[in-house]
């Protein structure tokens, strides 16, 4: 351990002693983009060997207290290649200021005497300051920004210009370090000539701003690769609003009736998402959010995502939304190995002039994927790959991997790669356990029908039990019959005394008496067929005393017609006897009904 912290001061030791000779900036210009709520930075540099050695590396450096504010930086050469970023290094006191310290590799290496032109960009995260800090609903807003007049350098400049650009002309307050001048939007501060290394001069300025300055405090953003279909992306939003905080009660009514009198207020938040994205939704605890437009245009699919209120500083509004893409547009096999699948696909958040400051992604891989690899030039705070994410059919879970960074602005929504072997019989892993599911359940059933799981001997039916069961099943037909010719009695009667028409009512009468007598006949031969069958005596008892009932049920209904006959059709009936004798009489046939009912279903239901 001990041997270790000696590497690590001994590194430290040579960063901060590195006394930079041998390297001069030639010429500096550098642009400070402040149009929106990041400071962009673009110097181009003009390097010089003046040393005798020739040199590979290249030292920039910022106020340490500046620094921390850095989201994004490219070197590039005069080819346009990007050059290999060092770690920063922090804690190094220079003029009574702290300077953090960050370095790239050169190309090739800088010969004595020669000269190679250098572009920085940078971008810096939460550095405007709203000044005052809370406004009306109404009022515009005004930042503070606080930055060095100078390009700081660990090397000497012979001559520098810095120009910013500001998002409106509206300038309240400025610094000033002659050589400077201010027309309309845009400072310009120099040229400065023979600047010493380190060199520091504070710069504060005072400006409208009232671009978005909208912070997604944390983004969740989920993968699922199928090979089967599509890859699904789910992303989580907690936003926030870090302009000025609203002064007072916000109205409904005034900013209905004069949205542009509300200049720092967000209203709606843009995303391009991958032309190839479908069945887009956008939601959040409450439900779907009806308030969005997608239109697809040639440089992607434009999602507006409304809030369900408009966004005022310090105020705050969660959700989540969602597309599918095919998986030929981002999944695709290794040239090299088959087997070795590749997912290319953006990594950050698609929302414009968004700051991202915690940044969460999860790629869930297939079951059955080994050994992922990720390829990506942004450099991740961590990197997660014990995780597993179950889901239908999953058996030994799907392999997760898990990237962590923070401090992310759009310059990092750059395409990353995942690799993973993924075998051809891993794809069909689910298909087959579908089908061996379906398989065993029908194998199943054919054992269940198949086999005898009753507790004991199983009871075999003799031939002339069989003969009952067929004679039973027929009684049970006839009684059936008999239901419906009784019904059939009782809606010829309500016709006879709705038409008067007692002539046709006697007719089908007859008709269905004759059927009725026909059933009895057939039952009076099948209790006879039934007695000469062995054990068929007990079945018989109990088809005969069914049959008295059914007597005593024709009985019953050949009286209640004729009670209705006499009252309604005839009218030789008092109401009084009528209402006294017809309840009895439905009544009884009512109950012979259930009855009989009754006893045909307990006598067959042992078949």
């Amino acid at each position: 351990m001990k041997g270790y912290l000696s590497i690590l001061l001994l590194t430290i030791a040579l960063v901060f002693g590195q006394t930079f000779d041998g390297i001069t900036n030639k010429d500096i210009t550098r642009t400070v983009d402040l149009t929106s709520q990041f400071a962009k930075q673009t110097s181009v540099i003009t390097v010089s060997n003046t040393g005798s050695k020739s040199v590979d590396t290249y030292f920039f450096t910022a106020e340490e207290s500046f620094m921390r504010h850095l989201a994004y930086y490219e070197v590039r050469d005069a080819s346009g290649a990007a050059l290999q970023q060092q770690p920063t290094t922090w804690g190094n006191k220079k003029n009574n200021q702290t300077f953090a310290l960050a370095s790239v590799k050169l190309a090739t290496p800088l010969a004595a005497g020669a000269t190679v032109v250098l572009t920085l960009k940078t971008v810096f995260t939460h550095t405007m300051t709203p000044y005052p800090a809370s406004i009306s609903q109404a009022e515009k807003q005004l930042v503070r920004y606080f930055d060095n007049h100078y390009f700081a350098s660990p090397y000497p400049t012979q001559t520098q210009t810095t120009t910013v650009k500001l998002p409106s002309s509206q300038i309240e307050s400025r610094s000033d370090q002659s050589p400077s001048s201010s027309r309309g939007d845009t400072i310009t501060y120099g040229p400065y000539e023979d600047v010493a290394a380190f060199s520091y001069s504070p710069m504060t300025l005072h400006f409208e701003n009232n671009k978005p300055f909208l912070t997604v405090t944390s983004l969740v953003k989920e993968i699922e690769v199928s090979h089967w279909s599509n890859v699904a992306v789910e992303e989580t939003y907690h936003i926030q609003h870090d302009g000025a905080a609203l002064k007072g009660t916000f109205s409904r009514y005034d900013y209905q009736r004069t949205q542009g009198q509300a200049p720092a207020h967000i209203p709606v938040m843009r995303q391009v998402l991958p032309i190839q994205a479908a069945d887009v939704y956008y939601r959040d605890e409450i439900g779907n959010i009806s308030t969005s437009h997608l239109a697809y245009t040639d440089n992607g699919a434009v999602l507006d995502l409304t809030p369900r209120f408009p966004l005022f500083g310090g105020w705050k509004f969660g959700f989540y939304m969602g597309y599918n893409l095919p998986s030929s547009a981002v999944l695709g096999t290794d040239t090299a190995d088959s087997s070795r699948w590749v997912l290319n696909i953006t990594l950050g958040s698609d929302i414009d002039q968004a700051c991202v400051d915690d940044l969460t992604v999860r790629i869930i891989l297939p079951e059955g994927a080994k050994n992922p690899q990720v390829y990506s030039n942004v450099q991740f705070d961590s990197e997660d790959k014990s995780k597993l994410h179950y889901t239908y059919l999953d058996t030994t879970g799907r392999p997760v991997i898990e990237l962590k960074r923070k401090n992310v602005v759009s310059e990092h929504n750059q395409y990353f790669q995942v690799t993973y072997n993924f075998g051809a019989f891993s794809m069909f892993q689910e298909p087959f356990l579908i089908i061996g599911a379906f398989l065993l359940f029908f194998a199943a059933i054919m054992a269940y029908v198949r086999f005898e799981f009753n507790v004991g001997n199983k009871k075999i039916r003799s031939a002339a039990a069989s003969a009952v069961d067929d004679l039973l099943l027929r009684f049970q037909d006839i009684m059936e019959t008999r239901f419906d010719l009784h019904q059939s009695l009782d809606r010829a009667l309500e016709s006879a005394v709705g038409s008067k028409n007692v002539t046709a009512f006697n007719t089908e009468r007859a008709r269905l008496e004759a059927t009725l007598n026909k059933a009895k006949r057939e039952v009076s031969d099948l209790i006879a067929d039934v007695e000469k069958l062995d054990g068929g005596a007990e079945v018989a008892r109990k088809l005969k005393e069914i049959e008295a009932k059914q007597e005593k049920r024709v009985a019953a209904q050949a009286k209640l017609l004729q009670t209705e006959l006499a009252h309604k059709v005839d009218r030789k009936l008092a109401k009084a006897d009528y209402d006294k004798q017809y309840p009895e009489q439905r009544g009884l046939f009512t109950s012979l009904d259930q009855e009989i009912a009754g006893d045909v279903s307990d006598l067959t239901e042992d078949m």
